[in-house]
């Protein structure tokens, strides 16, 4: 009786500091503790670390300096990773600094291969790639093996298996800014971006994390809060864009998009 108490004493203390301490860890902003002091404060997307936030994890005690060994995160993450931000390494002695960022990539493909819906060879095909297709991969990061890319040619997004791309070339960012300020925002904690897409194709924006597609001759206003994002532009037959720029507080933007023909 004596042994089983005590059991019972370590699950209760252990679950007790690994837990969701305030808002939603599920869907939304929250919280979670760690049962060693390490922590995720930030946006959630199905019970992942996605979105911008804070991670801490605590590592242990150095012996000599008897300071705190730690690891801390800060910026954007997608799918418990990392992917734009900064990292900080402390070994109880020595502070390291990181600066965290992702590249994109164009490729072959050397098969025969699917544009899938979503990761996983169960989910809709979009559309089919020949061997030779060239496809814009978004990130080389990858999920359940599959890269997160856009057809140039169709202008479709999707994922496609790992295995079937060629060598990876980088993607230079466009020198000229995507957005152009438009005015002071009503709030210095949320900007206004208003997209029109004066073409006649469907068109493709990626600012951080979230995607919005505008049909033609639509014009879209997004919320948006200020800090440094990767932002993608796409359509049918046209090269996709991509650039990194600062939403500043306080400042609105915009953008329109049309097509420039040339002999």
């Amino acid at each position: 009786m004596k042994i089983f108490n005590t059991f019972c004493f370590i699950i209760i203390s252990m679950s007790s500091y690994t837990q969701c301490i305030s808002g939603d860890c599920e869907n939304g902003f929250g919280k979670f503790k760690y049962d060693n002091e390490s922590f995720y404060e930030g946006n959630w997307k199905n019970g992942l670390k996605h979105g911008r936030g804070l991670d801490y994890q605590f590592d242990s005690i150095n012996i000599k300096t008897k300071k705190k060994a730690f690891v801390k995160k800060l910026g954007l993450f997608e799918r418990n990773q990392l992917i734009e931000g900064n990292k900080e390494v402390f070994n109880g002695r020595i502070l390291l600094g990181f600066t965290i960022t992702y590249k994109s990539f164009t490729a072959s493909c050397l098969k025969n291969a699917s544009l899938y819906e979503y990761p996983e060879n169960t989910s809709n095909i979009i559309k089919s790639f020949e061997p030779g297709n060239t496809v814009f991969i978004v990130s080389k990061n990858t999920v359940n093996g599959y890269y997160y890319v856009i057809d140039p040619v169709s202008g479709s997004i999707g994922y496609v298996n790992q295995s079937l791309i060629g060598q990876l070339k980088q993607h230079n960012d466009q020198k000229d800014q995507l957005l152009s300020p438009s005015g002071i925002s009503e709030s210095l904690s949320i900007s206004e971006i208003k997209i029109s897409n004066s073409t006649d194709n469907l068109l493709g924006v990626k600012i951080g994390l979230s995607q919005y597609f505008l049909d033609p001759q639509e014009t879209k206003t997004i919320n948006i809060e200020p800090g440094e994002y990767i932002i993608f532009a796409w359509q049918k037959g046209v090269s996709p864009y991509r650039k990194k720029q600062i939403i500043e507080s306080g400042q609105n933007y915009e953008r329109n998009f049309i097509i420039v023909y040339s002999d």
